[in-house]
């Protein structure tokens, strides 16, 4: 993989055209994306990409049709509030709130 980004199989088994074979998780920061994919059968990692940007997303080898795809942004939109939006003192409720 490049400083830039990459994309490797871990299992000689990964196909990323096999419809439903696999959960994707997809990871979007500032200034670097990643995916990876996971059978759904076991569960066991089969590949992951990474790339400078947003990158990740339009990577080749990121499975087409996956069973399910869950997102993770960093930093976490939810805990972004302004200042102005909190009561002093409310953080750990809303906080409690937003995340259970």
């Amino acid at each position: 993989m490049s400083s830039s980004g990459g994309s490797g199989s871990l299992s000689h088994r990964f196909e990323p055209t096999r419809q439903g074979a696999y959960h994707v998780g997809i990871l979007l920061t500032e200034g670097v994306s990643a995916w990876t994919a996971h059978d759904v059968n076991d569960g066991r990692p089969a590949a992951l990409g990474w790339h400078m940007g947003h990158g990740a997303l339009e990577d080749p080898r990121m499975p087409t049709h996956p069973a399910s795809v869950s997102f993770v942004t960093l930093p976490e939109w939810s805990t972004l509030v302004p200042d102005a939006a909190l009561v002093p003192g409310s953080e750990v409720r809303h906080l409690e709130l937003v995340h259970g």
